[in-house]
């Protein structure tokens, strides 16, 4: 018999090499909840951009797995090395508990994407309400992965393969999602959360392997960075002003510029890839075509919450529901769906940034980002050129001549909180965004608002956006010093 918790099956990964796996773990991944995500891409609609980017959940949570391992076992290699603590009295934790850690990352790593809807974060705002907890939340994809851990054949495979050991359902949640989804949420530990930093920190292996991976099948290389160079460099810290209780994962002086380079390449993987005007019109496309396919198979705009059924929607079901409402004109979602096939998606006529005004978005006095006060009147201002848009052209179009479509996200994430990614430095913690000057100047947040509309229309609703903003400038102010 076959020792199921040893290292003894190879996958080859395009990325990593040879992904090893135990028994144990191949039993887990056998299971039909988690060969979905080989039905789940990870770029959602952006294959339609960029043609290499078909990759999936499923070899993205291989990688982290493999991530997640070689971080976890250098910081044990460097146990107690050149003054770090000693791994076990970081945590107050025995060998075995460290052990039993390691095998709970593994699993967390690879299961902690498993509640992705068809086309990943496309289909995001798609959830329905909780019903069960907050119903003013809409559920994501943490809390989908949560119950399908706990409601589907993958929860007994962990009872039934790591039960022995002292690993529980509950216990894979804690560091899959985060811990205050776990039940109890006492699983709150500085131990638990140290290994959900592993997994899903600054310099988590999620963040590492989805960079990577989407760099290299979209083949975009400003989005690769010297990973083998961070990996080496990181270490056990303490914030500064902390109880020694508090380690975090860091970085030793050597990898503070390794970790530059992945936030510029982070930078540029959402300014070139997961905000391209064309990915995001397909998209928003994409979402239209869903709440109608949805409603018709369940009645309701929005996924099922019963994981027995979520588990059956994938990719290939979306599609084939493509393929389906555009051959027949009778079909609600059919003008949705044509757009497709013929690539007749809507076409930007207009696009605004914050660096098109000299709005300045944060103060980094003490290393904590603010809103600017001029910032939501920027905000308004778009939102007042997309409905006088609108009104333009209203009786000519229709409602749906114009769409809009406002991407917002905080690249750096590197001057709030836990967000800053700690270096140790001549005996002193200190933060990227204090020594690298790149990362210091870089704004803090993308957000793109954008004007789309029918391909015909497109250079007429440019002409009405530009003459609203015309009498409508934007608001400029210089940079604060």
């Amino acid at each position: 018999m076959k020792p199921m918790h040893e290292p003894i099956f190879e996958i080859r990964d395009a990325v990593h090499g040879f992904v090893t796996l135990t028994e144990a773990e191949r039993q887990i991944i056998n299971c039909p909840t988690f060969q979905r995500l080989r039905d789940v891409r990870q770029l959602a609609m952006a294959h339609l951009v960029y043609p290499g980017a078909n990759h999936t959940r499923f070899e993205h949570s291989l990688g982290c797995m493999h991530l997640s391992t070689r971080i976890l076992d250098l910081l044990i290699l460097r146990d107690g090395h050149d003054g770090r603590p000693r791994f076990e009295d970081a945590f107050k934790a025995s060998k075995d508990a460290v052990e039993r850690g390691k095998k709970i990352l593994r699993l967390a790593s690879l299961l902690h994407d498993l509640g992705h809807p068809p086309f990943s974060h496309s289909g995001e705002d798609l959830f329905p309400l909780d019903a069960q907890a907050d119903r003013h939340k809409r559920l994501d994809h943490e809390d989908m992965t949560a119950r399908l851990i706990r409601h589907t054949e993958i929860g007994e495979a962990i009872d039934r393969y790591f039960g022995s050991h002292g690993i529980g359902r509950e216990n894979v949640i804690a560091v899959a999602t985060k811990p205050s989804l776990a039940r109890p949420p006492d699983h709150a530990t500085a131990w638990h959360m140290f290994l959900n930093e592993i997994l899903a920190g600054e310099l988590g292996s999620d963040r590492m392997d989805y960079l990577l991976r989407d760099a290299h099948h979209s083949g975009q290389s400003s989005g690769v960075f010297d990973y083998h160079r961070l990996l080496n460099a990181m270490t056990l810290v303490l914030p500064p002003d902390q109880a020694s209780d508090g380690y975090r994962l860091g970085l030793d002086e050597g990898g503070w510029l390794a970790a530059e380079q992945m936030v510029v390449s982070r930078y540029m993987m959402y300014v070139s890839v997961y905000f391209h005007k064309t990915s995001r019109a397909y998209e928003l496309h994409l979402v239209d075509f869903l709440q109608s396919w949805l409603r018709r198979a369940f009645g309701v705009p929005h996924w099922p919450a019963d994981p027995s059924q979520f588990v059956a929607q994938t990719d290939s079901a979306v599609l084939a529901g493509i393929q389906n409402a555009a051959r027949d004109d009778q079909d609600l979602a059919h003008g949705h769906a044509k757009r497709f096939l013929s690539r007749s998606h809507f076409r930007l006529a207009k696009e605004l940034t914050l660096a098109d005004s000299f709005v300045t978005i944060d103060d980094r006095s003490g290393g904590r980002g603010r809103r600017h006060p001029n910032e939501s009147r920027f905000e308004g201002l778009f939102r007042n050129v997309l409905d006088n848009a609108k009104n333009n052209v209203r009786f000519s179009l229709g409602s749906e001549g114009v769409k809009k479509d406002m991407a917002d996200h905080s690249a750096t994430k590197m001057f709030s909180g836990d967000d800053r990614i700690l270096v140790s430095l001549d005996k002193k913690t200190r933060y990227v965004d204090e020594l690298s000057e790149i990362v210091r100047g870089m704004s803090s947040r993308i957000w793109r608002g954008r004007i789309y509309a029918e391909p015909e229309a497109r250079n007429a609703i440019r002409g009405i956006c530009d003459a609203y903003l015309k009498d409508n400038p934007l608001p400029r102010e210089a940079e604060d010093g």
